[in-house]
């Protein structure tokens, strides 16, 4: 999958979260929408977090440490 499709699916699913959220706000579930933000925005946090994560199976290689010639 290109990064663009990653970033696509990732903004769309963003947006349907917070959608949903607004939805209940305009129909009058103000209380519903209030105790569910933490919900939402943990939502948000993950799928940010997964979208970032290296593939499985992929190894990331450690910088090599460069040392300074201090006396």
């Amino acid at each position: 999958m290109s990064s663009k499709q990653i970033v696509i699916i990732t903004v769309a699913a963003i947006v349907s979260v917070f959608a949903w959220g607004a939805a209940m706000v305009a129909y009058g579930q103000v209380a519903a929408t209030v105790v569910l933000a933490p919900v939402l925005g943990v939502t948000a946090q993950q799928i940010i977090r997964a979208v970032r994560a290296p593939a499985p199976g992929r190894r990331v290689v450690p910088a090599a440490e460069q040392e300074d010639d201090a006396p």
